[in-house]
């Protein structure tokens, strides 16, 4: 399949020219790889437009974590259908920057622009949009938070945490949690059942990143991915009882 790609000084030389021209749509020569047929950009540019649509809902929102993640099923949606069997996008093509460059500067620019306003106004905006970077890339991470929680099915578990940002890119996307969906979607359910500050939610993530050194989380179905962590969370609180 071939597939359009930026290269990082083109995607930096376009992203200024965007920046300096909110309104203008620069002329985005994408280079394109591969072999055999074209891969059809039709249905990203529907997920764009949902995006799209979902930035104006929710322009002034406080907390935008829940609108990325909703985003994150339209994307992932038309990256791998429901039937993944048959994925639309090869995985070689979700494994180059480039493509990711690409579809955030012609595609999703304005989503990422609002999602991560403060860092573009400073200038900082360029691990949002290289690809390299899967924790901040915005885009992938997108991508990828579906993607540990099982997939399509599960999509609707991407926005159910507010203010989460942290806990999907540190204490999912990071680790190798990302690669057990059962474990994920337990721990996303848990925490939206009880949710665990910051301080408490750290420990919590370190005793399950321990965990991974003694057993094959990713061979844990739900109900033993949810037995674990009920474990792991009584062990933590009894030791705040003890400490305080």
């Amino acid at each position: 399949m071939r597939y359009p790609t930026l290269t990082l000084s083109a995607c930096r030389e376009l992203a200024e020219e965007r920046m300096n021209s909110p309104d203008h749509q620069p002329n985005i020569e994408a280079r394109w790889v591969g072999e055999g047929d074209d891969l059809a950009l039709s249905r990203l540019k529907e997920a764009a437009h949902m995006c799209s649509m979902l930035l104006e809902e929710n322009r002034s929102a406080s907390d935008k974590d829940p609108i990325e993640g909703e985003a994150a099923k339209h994307l992932y949606n038309a990256l791998l259908p429901a039937n993944e069997a048959q994925a639309f996008v090869p995985v070689p093509v979700l494994d180059d920057p480039g493509f990711w460059r690409y579809l955030s500067i012609d595609y999703f620019w304005g989503f990422i622009a609002w999602r991560e306003k403060k860092p573009f106004e400073n200038g900082n905006h360029m691990k949002y949009i290289d690809g390299r970077n899967q924790a901040e890339c915005v885009l992938l991470r997108m991508f990828l938070r579906v993607a540990a929680l099982g997939g399509a099915e599960h999509a609707d578990l991407a926005y159910k945490l507010p203010r989460a940002i942290d806990f999907w890119r540190s204490h999912v996307i990071r680790v190798r949690t990302a690669t057990a969906p059962a474990l994920t979607r337990a721990i996303v359910e848990l925490q939206a059942a009880d949710r665990l500050m910051t301080e408490d939610l750290r420990e919590f993530a370190k005793r399950v990143n321990r965990t991974w050194s003694n057993v094959l989380l990713n061979i844990y179905n739900q109900t033993e991915a949810e037995d674990l962590l009920r474990e792991l969370r009584t062990g933590l609180v009894n030791r705040n009882e003890e400490q305080s």
